[in-house]
């Protein structure tokens, strides 16, 4: 019977995690194929793992598969940490997960600061990654075509689908959000991930729509998201900096993935005016919980972005100073105009509720993602 290892970590809310463990799931459920988990260190002692990040169920099974015993050889390892370890593998096959953000990969991002090219062809492992921009990133720092495949990320479609009008009424009543116009980011809060314009856009549309309000999830436990807020706002004279957090709610703590979805679903659009993304999965579970999107053109996400649910901010490449690679800087004008349309245009924000989880259940579910990864381990099971 084959055999394949997930090495990786348990239970954080980080997307390297979710990466491996949904992988883990749905090999799981599969006949004829033996599965285990390899746990990986975590690269800060800081990161405690928390098996709430997961709905019950999934984290007993989760917890549930066993790791593989000592001298063990799979058929397939599929390696999914950072730094992207290319270290030798037992296996007959590994896959080293990774993405390419910037463009390229820098030497900082490979275990041993060792140039991704030279790590790959090295290591004779097949390098995978999630995006066609991602994809180019990795072809662009020198690794070959066929020492690559691509394995998406998904989306579970039992937590992250629309809600009934009734529940998201009570969640939008216990938010505060029944009269508001709410935008909805969740992130680590990263300079990537362009939180300035979001909080300029709100400045900007304070008079015109009142009702407009910002809900943004960061990863307290994680990282220091709290502070790039604090940062921002910190700047601003007396009178802005609280016309602004008037607008503004913060949300840090630890969250389960059902309670994670209930934010999407209570909010009226998704926002992520991106600099740099190699997937950018909670765009891809908004659009699954029928929320529309608003997001920038051009990088990763144009994979599972489409017109029926999704807004695209017009952008352009600037090279990123510290990789030398690239960064893509979003249309402040346009975002801003997205925002008023998304605000007014209610044919769009109910056209979105069919079309995004219509779009996310035909190819972007985890189901999905675990078939990529057995073709790109070259293993078929019954």
């Amino acid at each position: 019977m084959p055999s394949v290892v997930i090495e990786g970590w348990r239970f954080l809310p980080h997307s390297y995690s979710l990466w491996a463990m949904y992988l883990a799931l749905e090999l799981s459920h599969r006949p004829g194929l033996n599965v285990y988990f390899l746990d990986a260190p975590v690269p800060d002692a800081r990161w405690t793992p928390d098996r709430g990040v997961l709905p019950a169920d999934q984290a007993a099974r989760i917890a549930s598969i066993p790791t593989p015993p000592p001298d063990f050889r799979p058929d397939l390892l599929a390696r999914i940490v950072f730094p992207y370890d290319f270290s030798p593998s037992p296996a007959a096959r590994t896959l080293v997960f990774g993405t390419a953000e910037y463009g390229i990969v820098p030497n900082n991002f490979v275990k041993g600061a060792t140039p991704i090219a030279k790590a790959v062809a090295d290591s004779g492992h097949t390098a995978v990654t999630c995006t066609k921009w991602s994809q180019q990133g990795f072809l662009r720092s020198g690794v070959k075509a066929k020492q690559m495949a691509m394995v998406i990320c998904g989306v579970d479609p039992q937590v992250f689908s629309p809600a009934t009008a009734d529940a998201r009424a009570a969640a939008r009543a216990r938010l505060g959000w029944t009269d508001r116009f709410v935008l909805f980011h969740n992130s680590s809060l990263g300079w990537n991930k362009n939180v300035e314009a979001m909080l300029e856009a709100m400045l900007v549309l304070a008079d015109e729509i009142p009702s407009l309000t910002l809900a943004i999830k960061g990863m307290d436990a994680l990282y220091t998201s709290s502070q790039v807020v604090e940062r921002v706002c910190g700047g601003l004279p007396p009178d802005l900096r609280q016309r602004l957090l008037s607008r503004v709610q913060y949300i840090g703590a630890s969250l389960g993935m059902a309670q994670v979805a209930e934010l999407y679903q209570a909010s009226d659009a998704y926002v992520c005016p991106y600099l740099a993304e190699g997937f950018n999965m909670p765009a891809l579970e908004a659009a699954a919980c029928g929320v529309p999107v608003i997001c920038t053109s051009g990088g990763s996400s144009d994979d599972f972005m489409t017109g029926e649910f999704a807004l695209k901010i017009a952008s352009r490449t600037q090279v990123h100073r510290e990789s030398g690679g690239m960064v893509l800087q979003p249309s402040f004008e346009n975002y801003v105009s997205h925002i008023r349309r998304i605000v007014k245009d209610d044919t769009f924000r109910l056209k979105a509720r069919a079309a995004g989880p219509a779009f996310v259940a035909k190819g972007w579910t985890w189901r999905h993602a675990a078939e990529q990864l057995l073709r790109a381990g070259n293993l078929v099971t019954t």
